[in-house]
């Protein structure tokens, strides 16, 4: 686009209010869409010299929600077209480890006892807006549902454990055997037996209305072909924008590495506001801790592998200092708030050689890992010079030595929690130790604070309709997963909630967009 983009999507979502909806129908829309009142807000010329094609729903992008989007429709007997703007599906899905399965049979034979109302319960105290509210009712509702549907129809498969992690009152995580790629594999390989019609390195460009509902799409492919794609039902699953700064507040994310997907671009969102699709938070960008930059402002997660070392483990976070600067299980918000009174927001991840040993093993494995062990042998054979920044040493003084932290400090540090260690609980933060810290070789790693997802974006209704700024349904139009204000809140962190609304709000769309033929 010519304009600035950080203005005007800015400036956009705070152009107007919204007013509350009615009635949560879960995946069941109402045949009869209400009129939009809002002004068309695009040229709505058709494609000047390009080819046509129609299909009951067009699906705009194939990550795990668009996928998901697609199959449900198809499976409902609508004719889909699946556009995808990259060389191949997947989108930030194929960052994802861990997944929510809340409502799920998988979790109930686990034993585990949950509910939609206790799901619901853990989103709605970080809620205000009732459209969200709503989106977060037909999650609750249909999550289960959604993840029996993966497993059975879908054939995505799943490691034995369910796992508990906080917030939540139950366990509910689970770890897709080959993570997200996986999943998306399982779902792409899918498309092939379906009558889906799937079309790589094609980006929609703008939404087509008339008379103020949207009837499809103008878009073009790699070698510059324009398509003019007539639907009775688009859906918009393009992603969110957290890979363009320049669509990002910048000061809460100085120091702060990205590590979602590329595609992430926020092309979508531009062309829903042309469109006259209501915009929500754009500046909400949640941002966690336990991030390993891999190259310039770009990196990944140990947040998952970090937590097994410490509650397996003797692993501490220290900062330059040398000195601990918080509970390492301790809640999202309070660690966020240590990194940020350290240099540049970075801290220190200091492990003994059993430490090390659970680290290892729980960052490679073939479930739920973060990286190979080749690519981490690539990383220790680097000794701190460039990205990561992973030392090891056999004595503290000298792994402290190389990381260019505090060794007098450092080794006090230890010695007080080791003091502790027979009490099971460190006097400094209130942690639970697992064990004492004991003998080398010693590793330390170089943490950041992290981001992958921009939580604003589309609002819609209960029944993933997209809303107009006066809160109407906009007919022809549905949302899913990122492109869509996140359910989680402000400054909220719920493990996994991204993948799995990705994938329920995906279904749930596409059962709803057929419906609505």
């Amino acid at each position: 686009m010519e304009m600035d983009r950080r203005k005007f999507l800015s400036t956009a979502a705070i152009a107007g209010g919204v007013a509350a909806l009615a009635g949560i129908a879960g995946c069941s829309p109402s045949s009869e869409p209400a009129s939009s009142t809002a002004p068309d807000g695009s040229a709505n010329e058709q494609a000047q010299a390009g080819q046509e094609k129609s299909a009951d729903i067009v699906v705009v992008g194939a990550g795990g929600a668009g996928l998901c989007a697609a199959l449900s429709a198809d499976e409902a007997g609508a004719s889909v077209i699946l556009l995808e703007a990259t060389p191949m599906t997947g989108g930030a899905t194929l960052g994802s480890t861990a997944t929510n399965i809340a409502g799920s049979q998988m979790q109930k034979d686990a034993g585990v006892d949950d509910s939609p109302e206790q799901i619901l319960a853990s989103y709605t105290k970080d809620l205000e807006d009732p459209n969200i509210i709503a989106m977060a009712e037909t999650y609750a509702e249909n999550n289960g549902a959604t993840y029996d549907w993966l497993a059975s129809d879908m054939g995505v498969k799943f490691a034995e454990d369910v796992l508990f992690f906080p917030p939540y009152p139950v366990a509910r995580i689970m770890y897709p055997i080959g993570g997200g790629p996986g999943t998306v594999q399982t779902l792409t390989d899918k498309l092939g037996g379906t009558a889906i019609e799937l079309m790589l390195e094609t980006t929609a460009t703008e939404l087509v209305k008339e008379e103020g509902a949207v009837v499809g799409v103008v878009a073009k492919d790699a070698k510059g072909a324009e398509y003019r794609i007539n639907a009775k039902a688009v859906i918009l699953a393009a992603g969110g924008f957290g890979a363009d700064r320049d669509m990002l507040p910048y000061e809460p994310l100085k120091n702060v590495i990205y590590y979602g997907a590329e595609s992430s671009d926020g092309k979508g969102l531009d062309m829903a506001l042309h469109a006259g699709t209501m915009l929500k938070d754009l500046d909400n960008v949640p941002i966690d801790s336990g991030g390993l930059e891999t190259s310039p402002g770009i990196g990944t997660q140990l947040f998952s592998v970090m937590l097994s070392t410490f509650q397996n483990g003797s692993g501490i976070v220290v900062g330059p200092d040398g000195n601990r600067v918080m509970d390492e299980t301790g809640p999202s918000g309070a660690q966020i708030k240590a990194y940020q009174t350290l240099p540049d927001a970075t801290a220190y991840l200091f492990m003994d050689k059993a430490s090390y040993d659970v680290f290892y093993t729980a960052a490679t494995r073939e479930v739920g890992g973060v990286f190979s062990s080749e690519t981490w042998e690539k990383w220790l054979a680097k000794d701190g010079e460039g990205l990561p920044f992973v030392v090891t040493a056999d004595t503290v003084e000298d792994v402290a030595s190389k990381a260019k932290i505090d060794g007098a400090n450092l080794k006090a540090t230890i010695d007080s929690f080791n003091a502790d260690a027979p009490t099971g609980t460190d006097s400094a933060f209130g942690r639970s130790i697992a064990a004492a810290i004991g003998e080398g070789p010693y590793c330390i790693v170089k943490l950041n604070l992290r981001y992958a997802h921009s939580y604003g974006g589309l609002v819609a209704n209960g029944e993933l309709q997209a809303l107009d700024w006066t809160g109407t349904p906009i007919p022809g139009l549905y949302a899913a997963g990122q492109m869509l204000c996140s359910i989680q809140g402000r400054d909220a962190h719920k493990p996994s909630t991204g993948t799995s609304f990705a994938y329920t709000s995906g279904r749930c769309a596409g059962i709803n967009a057929a419906k609505g033929l």
